[in-house]
């Protein structure tokens, strides 16, 4: 599997098990690795691999054409950690999102 789909289907420890300092920056049909993180459904998860995504330089990337953000990924999801939400809502890197 690749890094990408891990990081937005399993558990943190299978992801960083996989993960190497090359994959931060790459994309996959256009998304971020940190965009992929947050669609990842396991709460613990999602935030784990997010921060630590985002603490080692990733980026959330760009709004697509229809000026979605990642942010409306992560506030798509049906179950959340507000604390952990307001956490990565406030981070630099997302303050372009």
């Amino acid at each position: 599997m690749n890094i990408h789909l891990t990081a937005g289907m399993k558990k943190a420890d299978e992801f960083f098990s996989l993960y190497k300092p090359s994959d931060l920056h790459t994309l996959d049909s256009g998304k971020t690795l940190v965009y992929h993180a947050l669609k990842n459904t396991s709460l613990p998860d999602r935030y784990e691999i997010t921060n630590f995504l985002l603490d080692q330089g990733g980026e959330p990337g760009d709004a697509n054409a229809y000026g979605e953000t990642v942010l409306h990924v992560l506030f798509g999801h049906v179950n959340h950690d507000i604390q952990e939400d307001v956490k990565l809502a406030k981070t630099p890197y997302c303050s372009r999102c």
